[in-house]
């Protein structure tokens, strides 16, 4: 029997199960490191010590504006839907005037008023 659409896998209630056992939400997570909520995260402190080459010590961030940025766009792609791209082309043909196509990704039938102008390509 095949399992309902929208039901998740072995793996994925595995990854819940295990997730909730330790106590941690991913998403949380994810948004404290792009929040910058070093605390939340279970540090004292916004910086890490590090050490050059020469053993001189230094301070760093602990969650690097890089870090942040990529927690942000990794969390965005939930929250927001993904684009396609829009393709536009114009076409004149000398005893038609001109017609804009605009192909959003799916195949459509052609206005009635248009039925003389070429299909969208579905393939884009």
């Amino acid at each position: 029997m095949a399992k309902a659409f929208g039901t998740a896998n072995r793996q994925v209630e595995d990854l819940r199960r295990r997730a909730k056992e330790l106590g941690i939400d991913p998403w949380d997570i994810l948004l404290y490191f792009a929040h910058g909520d070093y605390k939340a995260l279970g540090y004292q402190s916004p910086y890490v010590t590090k050490y050059t080459n020469t053993g001189k010590e230094y301070e760093d961030l602990l969650i690097t504006p890089e870090l942040r940025q990529k927690s942000a766009a990794d969390a965005a792609q939930y929250i927001h839907a993904k684009r396609k791209a829009v393709e536009m082309e114009i076409e004149s043909i000398e005893e038609k005037p001109k017609t804009l196509i605009v192909n959003l990704g799916k195949a459509q039938e052609p206005p009635k008023e248009l039925t003389d102008a070429p299909a969208p390509n579905p393939s884009v």
